[in-house]
């Protein structure tokens, strides 16, 4: 079999390699984490050096050395895990822990067969716990990295149950391991080797996890309004044309209301840009208090809003429109200790205004990128001139052409 000091310094060079190439490829973008990831794979590859230098040993200290930087290495993924979610724990309870494992074990270093089944029950629990966490965290759309990360540490603490197993009920498998320099049985170079397996599979989900989350972040800058969070124009067209060429298919409905904050102008001479910016940015968290999940709302230009309603009649946009202006007109907004009251005015239109548009198709038979969302917009927004002629503060409807 093959030489056990040769497999584990083989398998303390990966993890150097694997902690430099991830600290690299993310340490100076991104810190979600990673140090804390990083340094867990150091201290399993020190974890690896101790143990193919002490070779079999029943020494308290060394066997407490050992289990410290083990059980440190799983302390640091779990902080990572945490860290990636955004959840912090102190790094006092972390290495507590550590100190813990590594006392426990090596009051266990002169009964190794009883050391390795804690050992693994330990470790094993922790890398299912960590799988849990690493689950129940995740509400990100993307779930490849996620999902290799949890197969692998659900994997990792499933391999190490079976060697606490197998350590129970067969112990000369094990306790072997160190003191035949020519070579240890198949049970345990195929543990360790499928074990450190799992870790550069958890290190590439984690990778990924990282990868897919700075994708989200350009998409959603590509897609959405820098100050407000609201989607940008481009992304109004692109996904509200699909709701319209959707409701034209099945024969439903979608309406449309364009907002405005009336006298925004006045806002920005008097209290200047800043209070401005505040100001828009309150009137979208009052305006997504009164939308469904369903409703797409994007930021028109200025001080403009436009709010597609999948589904929704005219009359439905009408009252959804009256409850925002109310909303609107009561709420206050605060801005650098002090508040500033608003009014909104509401133009809406529905399909049903523009239902003798031309097939907005292309040659091809397929729908053309808005879909006629053009027009609807445009209806609505003549509706949103009418309420602000009429006074302000007030909802407009379009009459069907």
């Amino acid at each position: 079999m093959l030489d056990v000091p040769t497999l584990l310094f083989a398998l303390m060079l990966t993890d150097v390699v694997l902690a430099a190439s991830l600290w690299v490829a993310l340490g100076r973008a991104d810190r979600q984490g990673v140090g804390a990831w990083t340094i867990s794979l150091l201290l399993q590859a020190t974890f690896f050096v101790v143990t193919s230098l002490r070779g079999p040993t029943t020494d308290p200290l060394t066997t407490a050395l050992t289990a410290a930087a083990a059980a440190a290495g799983y302390s640091a993924q779990l902080a990572a895990v945490l860290r990636f979610y955004g959840r912090r724990t102190p790094p006092a309870a972390h290495a507590g822990g550590a100190l813990a494992v590594a006392a426990i074990l090596g009051a266990l270093a002169a009964r190794p067969q009883v050391r390795i089944v804690v050992a693994s029950v330990i470790y094993g629990a922790t890398m299912f716990a960590m799988a849990a966490v690493a689950r129940g965290l995740h509400r990100e759309e993307r779930r490849m990295g996620n999902r290799l990360l949890v197969v692998g540490l659900v994997s990792g603490g499933a391999v190490l149950v079976v060697r606490g197993v197998l350590a129970a009920l067969h112990p000369e498998v094990f306790l072997g391991f160190h003191s035949r320099p020519e070579g240890s049985g198949a049970v345990p170079v195929v543990s360790a080797v499928f074990a450190h397996a799992v870790t550069i599979a958890c290190s590439l989900g984690f990778l990924l996890m990282h990868r897919e989350r700075h994708e989200d972040v350009i998409e959603r800058l590509a897609m959405t309004d820098p100050l407000t969070g609201a989607y940008n124009r481009r992304t109004l067209f692109e996904l509200g044309g699909k709701e319209v060429a959707r409701a034209r298919r099945t024969g439903s409905s979608v309406s449309v209301v364009i907002l405005d904050i009336d006298h925004f102008k006045r806002i920005n001479d008097t209290h200047g840009h800043q209070t401005g910016d505040a100001v828009l940015e309150g009137f979208v968290a009052i305006v997504r208090g009164c939308l469904r999940r369903t409703d797409l709302l994007a930021r028109y230009g200025g001080e403009e809003f436009c709010v597609v309603l999948p589904g929704e009649s005219k009359d439905g946009a009408r009252v959804l429109a009256e409850r925002i202006r109310a909303a609107v007109e009561a709420g206050a907004i605060g801005v650098e200790g002090r508040t500033v009251r608003v009014t909104s005015s509401a133009g809406i239109a529905s399909l049903a205004d523009v239902a003798d548009l031309a097939d907005a198709s292309g040659g091809d038979g397929r729908a053309a990128p808005d879909s006629g969302l053009s027009a609807i917009v445009g209806r609505a927004d003549e509706a949103l001139y009418e309420a602000k002629r009429s006074g302000r503060n007030r909802v407009v409807v379009a009459q069907a052409a």
